[in-house]
């Protein structure tokens, strides 16, 4: 992803009861992850990917905190912009 180096990679921290059904649809730590490089972002989470230059990045900032009923599995929200 990066012409210079390895992309950086973070995972998910998952609440104990959400994980359990998490897994449920293949989604496990090791399967859960945001990768940053130079030239793209991609974000996999169990079964769902998505990968986009980084030029289209604009901003970054933390939500939260949600209710771990609320947040489970993949999804975008008119309330937080998508």
């Amino acid at each position: 992803m990066s012409a210079v180096g390895a992309p950086r990679r973070s995972g998910f921290r998952f609440d104990p009861r959400a994980a359990r059904v998490l897994r449920l649809f293949g989604v496990r730590p090791e399967t859960a992850w945001v990768a940053v490089g130079g030239r793209a972002l991609e974000v996999r989470f169990g079964p769902w990917r998505v990968r986009t230059p980084r030029r289209n990045i604009t901003g970054v900032r933390l939500g939260g905190p949600y209710r771990w009923r609320r947040v489970i599995g993949a999804r975008m929200s008119l309330l937080d912009g998508g």
